[in-house]
């Protein structure tokens, strides 16, 4: 392939993309590896503006491209320098990290990275176009990305839902009906009701009337009271007292009463 064939790239066209701050570039190997200063970087992209970041070993090691074990120990590099702080917000949950404010950060930069201050006007095009192809000053850091966390695939059908659940809010008096006043349960109601009785201990007349009184007390509003009566029945309790046969109160438990 001769030299005209070549194809101009702009490395800067791909984001989101890894931006690794030049403070965090000059520090040396002996103290940070390459890796802790990519993964540095790669957490700093997901984390919000307050430095806090979630994210699993194993979603840094495939966005990364390296084993969870490499993870680990650049998480460790970089905890141990205090350059982030590790806590999980539930017990064996996801990871989260917060960003810590080092000295690392205010140092000088060495004069390569330095290049927008003793910066000097140039004649010569192509020493001014890698002029500008050299990283920008030393206040800019790690870009603002429009996504602190990542994307939720879910959210069109998340939107959507939110917004039905408004309108049916909204006309939620059309449809949505006072108990009737001569409301009588159809045979699967009755089937409930005369179980509930035999449980609660309780005249099956008295409980549709506490159904039908409790529901005008509240204001109850509802679509189905055939259903809302079984529910009715269903958190039904019984009473801690009742009256046998002679007339004698006794306890459902066989407990003794104590006056």
């Amino acid at each position: 392939m001769s030299q005209s064939d070549l194809k101009i790239h702009n490395p800067k066209s791909h984001a989101p993309a890894v931006y690794i701050p030049c403070w965090l570039i000059q520090v040396p190997h002996e103290k940070l590896s390459h890796l802790a200063k990519l993964l540095y970087g790669r957490l700093a992209q997901w984390s919000n503006t307050k430095g806090f970041v979630s994210r699993s070993v194993p979603e840094l090691a495939a966005e990364i491209g390296c084993h969870a074990r490499v993870i680990e120990r650049g998480l460790k590099e970089l905890r141990d320098i205090k350059l982030i702080k590790t806590y999980q917000a539930t017990k064996g949950g996801i990871n989260s990290f917060i960003f810590l404010d080092h000295e690392l950060m205010h140092q000088p930069l060495q004069a390569c990275l330095d290049h927008y201050e003793n910066k000097k006007p140039v004649d010569n095009f192509d020493e001014k176009i890698n002029n500008e192809a050299l990283p920008p000053d030393k206040n800019v850091g790690t870009p603002p990305t429009k996504m602190s966390v990542p994307p939720d695939k879910n959210v069109g059908h998340k939107y959507k839902q939110i917004q039905e659940n408004k309108k049916n809010r909204a006309h939620g008096s059309d449809c949505l009906n006072f108990v009737p006043e001569n409301f009588t349960p159809d045979e699967i109601g009755k089937e409930f009701l005369w179980q509930t009785a035999e449980r609660v201990k309780m005249p099956t007349v008295d409980l549709l009337n506490k159904f039908i009184e409790v529901s005008k007390k509240y204001k109850t509003r509802s679509k189905d009271w055939q259903k809302k009566f079984i529910e009715f029945l269903e958190r039904e309790k019984p009473k801690k007292t009742y009256e046998d046969k002679n007339g004698k109160l006794r306890r459902y438990d066989g407990g003794n009463l104590h006056y």
